[in-house]
């Protein structure tokens, strides 16, 4: 296997007076990587990933979700020909062949960080981002359950974007006890776009004039608020989109928000 890409990082001065400052860093990456060879050049299948000659490492191998049908509310898939082509669509799960589709890398992710200050107060945020990468969801099965399974759950967002009655346009297919299509089987149905922002830190902070503190000998004295992970924007609605590095969601309990007060002293 071969990975390349490229790392850039760029900080910047830019404002500088006598009062006031502002710096920024941004750090940008991206990695591609490529089977180069097999076994016999044999593809080798790793469920939902197959490494295949000439593809990335991350390659999906499933079949691929058509949609809901607005008429009945069922699920339906591709059927491909022998190169891959879709032909039609079917209600039959079994009738749609897996097919390596795409794989979850991002394009490319990084991050932005902001310095400033202004006399003794200052102020300074990390954003994290991450673009055209893909999230497959591993336990969809049991938290997005189209009723074929009575011991599972669904979701908030499956109950909300789920059929209900012809012509609905929905995501998600009607929910009916014991449901014998198994639409979330693995499938492309199981993925979802995995960009995100998120303000991972911010940090606020004042310290006291050093004319006040230093008659009691203290050199500094601030206080500080310091916040992690207060808002995230997410192309996908009900899930954490920081997933591991085959872009795999295992129902992980997402970062937690936190929030600190503190008084920082040095002597």
């Amino acid at each position: 296997m071969q990975n390349t890409g490229f790392e850039v990082t760029v900080t910047s001065t830019n404002v500088a007076t006598e009062d006031f400052t502002w710096t920024t860093n941004l750090n940008v990456s991206r990695n591609v990587n490529e089977v180069l060879e097999l076994y016999e050049g044999e593809d080798i299948i790793q469920s939902p990933f197959i490494l295949r000659e000439g593809y990335s490492y991350n390659s999906i191998y499933a079949r691929e979700w058509a949609g809901v049908d607005p008429e009945t509310g069922k699920g339906q898939w591709w059927t491909h020909d022998e190169d891959g082509n879709r032909l039609e669509k079917t209600f039959e799960r079994t009738e749609a062949e897996p097919q390596l589709l795409f794989n979850t890398d991002p394009d490319f992710r990084g991050g932005i960080y902001n310095e400033f200050s202004y006399r003794n107060f200052d102020l300074s945020f990390l954003f994290n981002f991450s673009v055209g990468g893909k999230i497959y969801a591993t336990p969809h099965y049991f938290f997005n359950d189209d009723g074929m399974n009575w011991h599972s759950s669904i979701t908030e967002y499956q109950y909300e974007n789920r059929w209900q009655e012809p012509g609905d346009e929905t995501k998600n297919p009607r929910y009916v006890h014991q449901n014998p299509q198994e639409t979330n089987f693995m499938s492309s149905y199981r993925v979802f776009d995995g960009d995100y922002i998120r303000l991972k830190s911010l940090n606020l902070g004042y310290a006291l004039p050093q004319q006040l503190t230093a008659q009691v000998g203290i050199d500094l004295l601030r206080l500080y608020m310091s916040a992690h992970n207060l808002w995230t924007w997410s192309a996908v609605e009900f899930m954490d989109p920081e997933v591991d590095d085959r872009g795999r969601y295992h129902a992980e309990l997402p970062p937690m928000r936190t929030i600190q007060f503190g008084v920082e002293v040095n002597f």
